[in-house]
């Protein structure tokens, strides 16, 4: 399977409990330190990882998840409709959730989104910018990517929608 080192994973409950969230990190094997503020789960399989997460979901007002990229499974795709049914809080967390299941986005391309990346007639994303300690970088492969978007995908950012700023997740 595809390894995941977690760094991604450490480096945003470490900003999330600096910025003052209470922080519960599920974690997969990994020689990493618990961040400062963190409380963590360690798990071994997929399975435990899951059965982790859908506990603690229901107490979450946000969830954030970072793994490797690997084609999905039928468990996690399983795995994500549950959490959709259950564990995404309000419209913002099932946005998250969608953008990283559906659309394979990663968290700083999730950041670093804007409107004039999303084309909802087109059923499209463009992802261009990733976003890293506050600064707008390339994406990790370098490159610009057109990502079509799901159905339930472009119906949560309907609902989204605001004007706020150009960004799609307003900080």
């Amino acid at each position: 399977s595809n390894r995941s080192s977690g760094k991604m994973g450490y480096a945003v409950a470490q900003a999330a409990a600096e910025a003052g969230a209470r922080v519960m990190l599920v974690s997969g094997p990994t020689a990493l330190p618990t961040p400062v503020g963190v409380e963590r789960i360690d798990v071994q399989t997929a399975e435990q990882m899951q059965h982790a997460v859908a506990t603690v979901a229901p107490e979450a007002d946000i969830i954030v998840m970072a793994g490797p990229k690997s084609d999905p499974s039928a468990a996690a795709i399983d795995a994500l409709e549950k959490f959709l049914q259950g564990g995404a809080s309000g419209k913002k967390g099932k946005l998250l959730v969608l953008l990283g299941g559906d659309a394979g986005l990663r968290l700083g391309e999730m950041m670093a989104l804007e409107w004039s990346d999303v084309d909802l007639h087109k059923r499209q994303l463009t992802v261009q910018h990733s976003e890293w300690k506050g600064h707008l970088t390339a994406t990790k492969g370098g490159r610009l990517r057109h990502v079509p978007m799901t159905e339930r995908l472009a119906a949560a950012l309907r609902a989204h929608r605001h004007l706020r700023g150009s960004r799609v997740l307003v900080q």
